[in-house]
């Protein structure tokens, strides 16, 4: 945004398909996930920035065990010296 405040923010999906062979008990054949994280970083001073990031997960297997949704925040402070 200016030279004080940034932002950013990211998305990806990827499937997945396991093929080939005889499937073993509990293998995933096929998976599909998706991810998004985004933050916002601001600069105060000089030297002193405070960041704040975000990141979900969502994943879908054919085996319904194997699924999972996953959110995460992240708070970082950081200083050149």
């Amino acid at each position: 945004l200016n030279q004080r405040i940034s932002l950013h923010l990211n998305g990806s999906r990827s499937k997945t398909d396991y093929k080939g062979g005889q499937p073993v008990i509990l293998q995933v054949r096929e998976s599909d996930e998706k991810e998004v994280d985004g933050g916002v970083s601001v600069r105060i001073g000089r030297k002193i920035v405070l960041s704040l990031d975000g990141t979900h997960i969502d994943r879908q297997a054919d085996l319904p065990q194997f699924n999972f949704s996953s959110n995460q925040v992240t708070l970082g402070l950081t200083s050149a010296f």
